[in-house]
């Protein structure tokens, strides 16, 4: 499973340029499949099945230039109580400021069920499992 920002590319770009990359490398794609933010290629390479599993971080609920693991903490910080001002062009620089409640975001997460939170990464997660 590779996990990445989208910063400023298309889902599109994104997903079309890992299929270009695999096949320069040598993998034959049997099968694609996904939703948003979540690719799967099934593929072969050197005689044996390869599944990989392409998250991109980000939420289209957060309004910024540049989509990224950051989205996901923004909506955290919310969900857990922390006030956000969500007039910010970057979810990174958003992030930044609230530098004095990363611990607290840290703890909430892993003492809760945060799968609404981080959707793409929990589905990824399970088709490795698979």
């Amino acid at each position: 499973m590779i996990v990445m920002d989208q910063e400023d590319q298309s889902l599109d770009s994104i997903f079309e340029e890992a299929q270009r990359k695999l096949i320069s490398k040598g993998f034959r794609i049997r099968d694609e499949f996904g939703e948003g933010r979540l690719k799967v290629y099934e593929c072969e390479f050197g005689g044996r099945n390869v599944r990989l599993i392409l998250v991109v971080n980000g939420l289209d609920e957060i309004s910024t230039n540049k989509h990224t693991i950051e989205d996901h903490l923004l909506k955290a910080a919310q969900t857990f109580g922390i006030k956000i001002d969500f007039n910010f062009e970057n979810s990174k620089d958003a992030w930044r400021r609230l530098k004095n409640y990363h611990e607290e975001v840290f703890r909430n997460l892993k003492e809760r069920n945060v799968r609404d939170l981080f959707p793409q990464q929990f589905k990824g997660c399970e088709y490795l499992k698979m």
